[in-house]
């Protein structure tokens, strides 16, 4: 169904074309939300990241003294 078929359904069956209009808003927000988890996963991986390279610098460190 296309925007622009929306107008005529919801003049024949109204019902529907309420409906057909909430669950577009609905995927539109899911989409949303999804591209905010996943730049929040892509920052809490660069963050862990930096702290592998830390630890490993570290630990290098500590067992070229020893």
């Amino acid at each position: 169904m296309t925007s622009e078929q929306l107008p005529e359904l919801a003049a024949a069956d109204p019902q529907r074309a309420k409906r057909i209009l909430a669950n577009r808003q609905s995927a539109a927000h899911s989409k949303e939300r999804k591209a905010c988890y996943i730049t929040e996963l892509e920052r809490k991986l660069q963050t862990l990241q930096i702290e592998v390279t830390t630890l490993f610098t570290l630990a290098q460190f500590q067992s070229a003294i020893h």
